[in-house]
């Protein structure tokens, strides 16, 4: 067997994630009002697997940001992905006024990262808008929503645009409106294709708003988003699950990809809603928005890949439409099931040439790919340090996927592991861990893993050595 020296560029993004809602904790405190996680903890806790630790404490990274920067810092990170808090910033909206305290925070924060090398990357949103935009059961299918998203970016871009470079509308915003809308897991808690496809439209117009607001402000960084790209292949052979993919591909795919980076919603989804009778409520102003306001930069979020089949029942007619009246999601097929999920690495290497063969070879990077694990302190040595071999292996063999995109002329620039730390993880809670840092969530002790002493070595090598 021989090493195989895994060499990246040398402007290559070393980097990791975090997101405001699962690690800043400071839920009512300095004048930030709720998130409609926040509400959703409050008014339903029993749907989370811990219902003592909610999102109001989450990790403490509002008082300790300089502490866990420090740690950033010793691993060697080049670049970190946070999230800013909606509510946070603007606690009442856009009639309000900005919340100064946030303004302070952010300013820190910011600032920390910039003393200490690191090149903060910004996402406006992760699963987190106020709950002031809620309605009733309505959130995103709202139009006052897409201005209330527009002045939150444009408010953003002021305070901190002279020294953020790179900006994302949102972090899976796709995501957000697919569990949601669909799958009655995630606020507004409703099961509607039509109301999915409103939310949906409107939230890309809003995206497309923001970097309208951006380029207005004629600021010298980029602007992107941060999106889920499904590797979707077909469970079986046959015609009717190669059909099912090709829909699975449309409605999670293409829809979202083709309107963030062509600014044209593809004619198949076009077709899609004049036969179901699922067009949203739409104006030529708003087409003309997406259109002139694309992305310049693509974070891909990428765990697994996306099989699916045909139906095996038909579903009661009488039922509102849904996805699964045109395909169903499998899983393993190919790949390896661990961690609750199926490990498919290639499936990476797939979304990275996809993005070079069908989106113009947009520049992007690799802004979460991690893996998952229960009862991680089961693997605590005796010195401490979480002997997580499992999540080396994980990042290893994507990075080695990431390595042969670039030699295939892919422009993937960065690399950002889901999560920096140990952090409270929406329905999960606390109970699974995603970090190359443990947080005891008693204590709030910080502590490397395993995995961050190797990352560590990874980035100060800028490569590694391998099969």
């Amino acid at each position: 067997m021989s090493d195989i020296k895994y060499k990246f560029p040398d402007s290559f993004w070393w980097g990791a994630a975090i997101s405001a809602t699962q690690v800043e904790g400071a839920g009512d405190v300095d004048g930030r009002t709720p998130s409609v996680f926040d509400h959703f903890f409050k008014i339903d806790p029993w749907r989370f697997e811990d219902m003592e630790h909610g999102p109001g404490k989450a990790v403490e990274f509002y008082y300790r940001y300089k502490e866990d920067i420090a740690l950033a810092k010793k691993i060697g990170l080049k670049t970190f992905r946070f999230t800013i808090s909606w509510s946070r910033l603007l606690p009442n909206g856009k009639e309000g006024e900005v919340n100064q305290k946030a303004v302070k925070f952010y300013n820190s924060l910011i600032n920390e990262l910039i003393k200490n090398d690191i090149e903060p990357f910004i996402g406006l949103m992760c699963f987190d808008p106020p709950q002031y935009l809620m309605d009733g059961d309505k959130l995103w299918d709202r139009k006052e929503v897409i201005e209330e998203y527009a002045y939150y970016g444009k408010t953003c871009f002021q305070l901190f645009g002279d020294r953020v470079k790179k900006w994302f509308t949102s972090v899976e915003g796709a995501v957000h409106i697919e569990l949601g809308y669909l799958m009655y897991y995630h606020p507004p808690l409703v099961v509607n294709f039509k109301r999915f496809f409103q939310g949906a439209f409107n939230f890309l117009v809003g995206s497309a708003k923001c970097i309208e607001e951006y380029k207005k402000l004629g600021l010298d960084g980029e602007i992107g988003t941060i999106t889920a790209v499904y590797t979707v292949y077909p469970y079986g052979s046959h015609e009717k699950d190669i059909e099912a993919a090709k829909i699975a591909d449309l409605l999670r795919n293409k829809f979202f990809l083709d309107t963030f980076i062509k600014g044209t919603i593809p004619h198949e989804i076009w077709e899609f809603w004049e036969e179901h009778g699922l067009t949203p409520e739409y104006n030529t102003q708003e087409l003309k928005i997406l259109k002139e306001n694309t992305i310049q930069l693509l974070g891909v979020n990428y765990y697994d890949p996306c099989r699916v089949r045909a139906p095996l029942y038909s579903p009661n007619p009488k039922t509102h439409l849904l996805p699964e009246h045109f395909y169903e999601v499998c899983h393993t097929n190919g790949g390896r099931k661990a961690f609750g999920r199926e490990i498919y690495e290639k499936g990476l290497l797939d979304a990275l040439r996809l993005l070079r063969d069908e989106y113009g070879n947009i520049k992007c990077y690799v802004s979460e790919n991690g893996v998952r694990m229960k009862e991680e302190e089961r693997f605590i040595d005796e010195k401490g340090i979480v002997q997580d071999d499992y999540r080396i292996d994980f990042i290893k063999n994507h990075l080695k996927m990431i390595y042969h995109a670039i030699k295939e002329g892919c422009n993937v620039n960065g690399y950002h592991p889901w999560t920096f730390m140990d952090n409270w993880s929406w329905i999960r809670s606390m109970t699974y861990r995603y970090g190359l840092i443990r947080v005891d969530k008693d204590t709030m002790e910080r502590k490397i893993k395993k995995s961050g002493l190797w990352y560590s070595d990874v980035i100060k090598n800028n490569g590694f050595d391998g099969e």
